[in-house]
């Protein structure tokens, strides 16, 4: 086989065509496509490559190099320590949203048994892992997108997560006092947010991403509404852009909420918001 096909000399084309990536890409991706560890390619650095193989590994580096999330093209992200399937009918899991799953779990003791919605899930990351980690729940999964719901059905069935799903807009389906808590990683981003054409946002779907110009209109909408649908004393969290956590708390005090609180993503953004709903109104 030719030397261009060995794994170094692949390794070093992706990066001879793209200077500006992460060399870390490029091997990942190689590992993933040939079933083997990072560890693995670097032992083996001089070993030919099958040609499909070099093909399949080129023709996905090419797209990577347009910017596609790495997620999309492996058809996987890790969140919470579990691996879930994601396509571009859904947004790549992202550790701030793990963030939200921690202060949702933080609200709702082991033991608890009560009803838990996941308001706009996605691939059902959050939905999942919650269902997981407090089995003693309903949980409850809305989306109004039929592609994404199907994703997130796979998901809960290859971890064996026990999730309903609904698919909707919002709280359209619940009566009023019904959820015990609410948690939600909805649209927060303006209509002509920069971000939205730069990386591989360009690449994730528009809807999940844009609540309209201010990029609080979905914001406002889920806590006015979780007034309605949620019980006496229980709690609403979200997650939010870095920016909008004063307004979001304006917003919350403004539906009459009390126990506002905003907490740091990794980075040390503001980034989770919850508040409690009175016990009496």
């Amino acid at each position: 086989m030719a030397e261009s096909n060995t794994i170094n000399a692949l390794l070093v084309a992706a990066q001879r065509e793209a200077p500006a990536i992460d060399p870390l890409d490029a091997q990942i991706l190689l590992a993933w496509v040939l079933v083997r560890s990072r560890a693995w390619l670097y032992a083996h650095a001089r070993d030919p490559v099958d040609g499909t193989a070099a093909a399949r590994f080129l023709a996905l580096w090419r797209r990577r190099c347009e910017g596609e999330p790495y997620a999309y093209l492996v058809g996987e992200r890790e969140f919470y320590g579990r691996s879930f399937r994601v396509t571009p009918a859904v947004l790549v899991p992202r550790a701030d949203t793990e963030c939200l799953l921690e202060a949702a779990l933080d609200c709702w003791p082991a033991e608890a048994s009560g009803t838990v919605v996941d308001a706009g899930t996605g691939s059902g990351a959050l939905a999942v892992s919650f269902a997981l980690e407090r089995p003693q729940s309903k949980i409850i999964a809305i989306d109004l997108s039929a592609a994404a719901l199907a994703v997130a059905q796979t998901n809960a069935r290859n971890l064996g997560a026990r999730v309903d799903f609904v698919r909707g807009s919002w709280f359209d389906a619940f009566a009023e006092a019904s959820i015990d808590l609410l948690i939600s990683n909805p649209p927060y981003l303006s209509s002509d947010d920069p971000h939205l054409t730069e990386g591989g946002l360009a690449f994730e779907p528009l809807e999940a991403l844009v609540a309209g110009p201010a990029g609080l209109e979905d914001i406002e909408h889920l806590s006015r509404e979780a007034r309605r649908v949620l019980r006496p004393a229980s709690w609403l969290l979200f997650e939010h852009g870095s920016s909008q956590g004063a307004a979001v708390r304006e917003i919350l005090i403004n539906n009459g909420f009390i126990k506002i609180e905003t907490r740091f993503d990794l980075e040390g953004r503001e980034r989770i918001s919850m508040a409690q709903k009175r016990a009496l109104e």
